[in-house]
């Protein structure tokens, strides 16, 4: 790709298209594709990394934390909390949907969050 090419679109913030123009031109070869198909396609992509990019950065900014599933909770880090307890509670919780909500209800209300994100 010609340098200026290069700069236009990294002034007009299409940088994910810079750094995949030469893998776009294979694809468009290879597939035989006309203008109109290729130049869909690439602004698609383009489209969609855009909004990758401004959601991961609205993520970040809000200090969302990750989701934490039971394999990988820091146990150690809540020592009250007891892993065989709660893993109990859930396969109870999953496993008959009529025990759902008496399980959830008879739980103290510093767990009931952790659970429901794992139902």
């Amino acid at each position: 790709m010609d340098r200026t090419i290069q700069s236009h679109l990294d002034y007009i913030g299409l940088s994910n298209l810079r750094q995949n123009w030469n893998v776009y031109l294979k694809e468009a070869v290879a597939k035989k594709s006309s203008y109109h198909s290729f130049l869909s396609s690439t602004i698609e992509d383009e489209y969609h990394w855009l909004v990758q990019k401004k959601r991961s950065t609205r993520n970040k900014r809000a200090c969302i934390p990750d989701l934490l599933v039971m394999e990988t909770f820091p146990f150690e880090l809540q020592p009250r909390l007891k892993r065989n307890w709660l893993w109990n509670c859930m396969t109870l919780c999953v496993s008959s949907k009529n025990l759902r909500y008496y399980a959830l209800s008879a739980l103290p209300d510093a767990v009931k969050p952790v659970l429901q994100h794992l139902i």
